[in-house]
C-alpha cells in the first residue's frame, strides 16, 4: 500500500512538473508572437509614415517649383556690348527698339506696343555713351538717371515725361481700362530690367 501511495505521488509530481513546463513554453510562444506582432505593426507603421512623408515631401517640392525658363528672356543689343534680362511679358505687350543717335551713342527704347504705331506708349530707354568727350549731362535731362559711369563709359535711363498709353481710346471705356493695365504691367518692370544691365 505504501509502494503504491509512493507511485502514484511521484506520478502527480511528475505530472505537474510536465504541465508546468508546458505552460513555460506556451508563455514563451506567445511572448514571442506577441513582441513579433508589435514589432511587424510597428515596421508596417513606420513604412506608412514614411510613405506619407516622402510623398508629402514630392507634393510640396512640385507645388514650389520655380517659374519656368520661359519667364524671361535676355536681350543682347546688337553691337554685342551689354545684356538685359527681360520679364517675358515684353514679347506679348512690349515692343524693343534698339537706335544709334547723332553723337553715335546707343539706345534700346522699351515701348507699349499698342501706343507705339500712334507715336506714344513709350515705357523708359537706356543710353550707352563709349567716348568720353560724349557724355551726357543727365541733369539737363527732364527725366533721367545716370545708372554707370567709369569715366570711359556711361550708362544712363530715360524715362518718359508725358505718358501716353492710349492716344485713340476714350477714358472711362474698357479698350482704355485694358491698354492701361497693359502699359501698367510693362512699367512696373522696368526696374528689374534696369538691375539687370550688364557689360559681356
Amino acid at each position: 500500500m505504501k509502494k503504491l501511495f509512493a507511485v502514484l505521488l511521484v506520478a502527480v509530481i511528475s505530472l505537474t512538473l510536465l504541465s508546468a513546463c508546458g505552460d513555460q513554453s506556451e508563455t514563451k510562444e506567445k511572448s514571442t508572437s506577441s513582441a513579433s506582432g508589435t514589432s511587424s505593426a510597428a515596421t508596417e507603421k513606420a513604412t506608412e509614415a514614411d510613405t506619407e512623408e516622402a510623398t508629402e515631401a514630392v507634393t510640396e517640392e512640385a507645388t514650389e517649383a520655380p517659374a519656368t525658363e520661359d519667364a524671361t528672356f535676355t536681350y543682347t543689343d546688337p553691337a554685342g556690348k551689354y545684356q538685359l534680362t527681360v520679364p517675358a511679358i515684353w514679347n506679348e505687350t512690349g515692343l524693343i527698339k534698339s537706335e544709334t543717335d547723332v553723337d553715335g551713342n546707343e539706345f534700346v527704347r522699351f515701348y507699349y506696343k499698342a501706343a507705339y504705331d500712334q507715336g506714344a506708349g513709350h515705357v523708359f530707354s537706356i543710353g550707352l555713351v563709349e567716348d568720353a568727350s560724349k557724355m551726357v549731362d543727365v541733369t539737363q535731362l527732364p527725366h533721367a538717371e545716370e545708372i554707370f559711369n567709369d569715366g570711359s563709359r556711361q550708362v544712363f535711363v530715360i524715362y518718359p515725361t508725358d505718358v501716353q498709353f492710349a492716344p485713340n481710346s476714350v477714358q472711362g471705356t474698357a479698350e482704355f481700362t485694358k491698354q492701361q493695365n497693359e502699359y501698367s504691367a510693362l512699367s512696373e518692370t522696368k526696374e528689374s530690367i534696369i538691375a539687370s544691365f550688364a557689360f559681356i
